[in-house]
């Protein structure tokens, strides 16, 4: 069978796969929700309004008691955590298909307990996980795979959602960051098969009851004030849970935190019974109106806080309808407040817009969220010009306050893993090269005192609501005044101390000459060749990177998750590394082969080399290949 032929089955895979995926997690959170608060009909929100005020509390505590003992068992199997789709895509790793059905089934009775966190993630680590199984069992390329475990988890979402337009653009433009065909087919029809495979069980029904809705000068005037306002708070929002998620308890305190935690929030829901769940309840009643003003703003900052403090008692959550209940409950304030200020504004409209905004500038994806609002409510297209129009102002709004860095791409909005709750460490290895050979740059520390006088990689902290590419480009500007950007980042991490793990990457200098900041950590700089990496004293998380570090300085190996340009003929490859190496880049071409396969079937050409991904992407278009990013 031909690699084509493998991936187009591949992909009709992934979709079946997914979509059942999701069925089950789907029905098991249902079964929950009606054993722990006791109805068989009507919706989870009446549930909650007809049980007790004392079921509101220990329903969620008895829920946080499971899952917290199960995430402590969880954490000790995989210290470090390896359940991050971001994570999988960026090292090209399989997710471990036992541990993620394990966390996903953790988070699906959470959800069900009444914590205040999406269930959006269980589904979407489901598709991945098993995309990534299918992607090894035929045999795919890297590139394929990591193509693959995108679509899985875009599916995986459509299938509980009932979203394949919304699953697609969450895939390309949250996950792949692409529009190139070579992933827009895949991701549409592994998002539109899990939707079609979930309908016998789960129906063709949209999330969300609404009235059809109109377009009026009054909602255009909200929309505007929406903007700045859904930006700001966004914002907030994001960076918020980002923080909470760094501060979790790493030992068995993780089980009564979470179930003190839960039952804050079933205390809560004592008064504000919509607080339970994901947040579907909460959006429903938003968008018929059926809340006063007042409840409306408390709720914007309740639900949000709730989902904080879920998440820094270390339970794992999602937070895509948590968000877009957030934002549904700042849109209906705003509406009431135009209402009363122009008689007939539809506040329930002012919702729709305000929700659609929130999410946007949350998941920082102005298309994906404008998509999953039409299809969730169906409310049809009268609202697209209020709702383009909030969703811009809030975008740029968000990137006034959180200025980004040209070519990055952050994953914070994408599910949180146990991997996520350890603070991340950068640091980058400027890589000089010439006729000459290769050097890279050390830095010598001059505070602490007792690391003073050794020498590290420079870097630092990854801070919340930065991808560690920010953080790095940040900090060597910084500290050594100079612009950077990352060509690939080394294999594995090595420990600092407890909650704390370095990563290193090699990076190319694009303006500046690299200078140690006065009054900074550094005091001197020096430029090493590889046989020069042993004489001076490293600090001991660098060292574990030297081996690989010195095999790229010597040009016999390149750096850790180099790209790679994949090509069917030998004098396209060969033409390209001329090219890619004519500009300074390591390069080096290689036959490609597949396991437990002898012939040359099928064996295209790989052009493996450091240069960045946007440099081989333009080679790849023209030679008609495809990008590879890991070995």
């Amino acid at each position: 069978m031909s690699l084509r032929v493998r991936f187009c089955l591949a992909t009709l895979l992934v979709g079946v796969a997914a979509g059942l995926a999701g069925v089950v997690l789907t029905l098991l959170l249902h079964l929950v929700q009606h054993t722990l608060f006791g109805y068989t009909e009507d919706t989870f929100l009446i549930g909650v309004e007809h049980a007790s005020r004392a079921r509101r509390i220990w329903a969620p505590a008895l829920g946080g008691l499971v899952t917290g003992l199960g995430w402590w068992w969880l954490g000790r199997s995989m210290p470090h955590g390896a359940l991050s789709i971001p994570a999988a895509l960026r090292s090209g790793e399989r997710l471990p298909v036992g541990k993620v059905a394990s966390d996903s089934l953790l988070q699906i009775v959470a959800v069900g307990a009444g914590a205040s966190m999406g269930r959006e993630g269980a589904p979407r680590q489901a598709g991945a996980a098993l995309a990534g199984l299918l992607g090894d069992r035929l045999r795919l390329t890297a590139d394929q795979r990591r193509t693959l475990v995108a679509c899985g988890a875009g599916a995986g979402l459509a299938a509980v959602y009932n979203v394949p337009f919304g699953g697609t653009l969450f895939t390309l433009e949250i996950l792949l960051v692409s529009a190139r065909p070579r992933h827009v087919l895949p991701a549409f029809v592994t998002s539109a098969v899990a939707t079609v495979v979930s309908w016998p069980f789960l129906g063709d029904r949209p999330v969300y009851r609404v009235v059809a809705a109109h377009l009026s000068w009054q909602v255009l005037v909200c929309a505007v004030v929406l903007g700045p306002v859904t930006g700001a708070l966004g914002t907030l929002f994001s960076s918020t849970m980002a923080k909470a998620r760094t501060e979790v308890p790493r030992t068995l305190l993780m089980v009564p935190a979470i179930v003190g935690a839960f039952a804050l929030t079933g205390l809560v829901a004592g008064w504000y019974p919509e607080l339970l769940g994901n947040g579907k309840g909460l959006a429903q009643v938003t968008f018929a109106g059926s809340l006063t003003l007042a409840v409306a703003l408390a709720l914007v900052v309740i639900k949000p806080a709730a989902a904080a403090v879920s998440l820094s008692s270390g339970a794992v959550g999602g937070l895509l309808t948590p968000a877009f209940a957030t934002g549904a409950a700042l849109g209906l304030a705003t509406g009431l407040i135009g209402h009363r200020i122009w008689s007939g504004t539809p506040a329930a409209d002012v919702a729709i817009v305000g929700a659609t905004a929130f999410l946007a500038v949350t998941q920082r994806a102005p298309l994906t969220a404008t998509v999953l609002t039409l299809e969730w409510t169906r409310c049809g297209a009268g609202l697209l010009p209020a709702i383009v129009l909030a969703v811009a102002l809030g975008i740029l709004a968000s990137r006034a306050m959180r200025p980004r860095v040209r070519g990055t791409r952050d994953t914070e909005s994408v599910e949180p893993a146990l991997e996520e709750n350890v603070r991340t460490v950068v640091a980058g290895a400027i890589v000089r090269r010439n006729a000459d050979g290769a050097r890279v740059l050390a830095a010598r520390r001059s505070r602490p005192a007792e690391v003073a006088g050794r020498w590290e990689l420079p870097g630092g902290k990854v801070e919340p609501g930065e991808t560690p590419e920010e953080a790095l480009v940040r900090e060597l500007g910084e500290e050594l005044g100079v612009r950077v950007e990352v060509a690939s980042w080394l294999d594995g991490e090595s420990p600092i101390r407890d909650g704390m793990v370095l990563r290193a990457a090699v990076v190319r200098e694009t303006a500046g000459e690299p200078r140690p900041a006065e009054g900074g950590e550094h005091d001197a700089v020096r430029w090493l060749e590889h046989d020069e990496l042993a004489e001076v004293d490293w600090l001991e998380p660098d060292r574990p990177f030297l081996a690989e570090l010195g095999g790229v300085l010597r040009g016999e190996i390149a750096p850790g998750h180099a790209r790679r340009a994949v090509v069917f003929d030998e004098d396209d490859a060969r033409r390209m590394a001329a090219r890619l190496a004519a500009d300074g880049w390591w390069t080096a071409v290689r036959r490609e082969r597949f396991a437990n396969e002898d012939d040359d079937e099928d064996h295209p050409w790989a052009v493996e080399t450091d240069a960045p991904e946007f440099v081989v992407e333009l080679l790849v278009d023209e030679f008609d290949g495809w990008l590879d990013l890991q070995p």
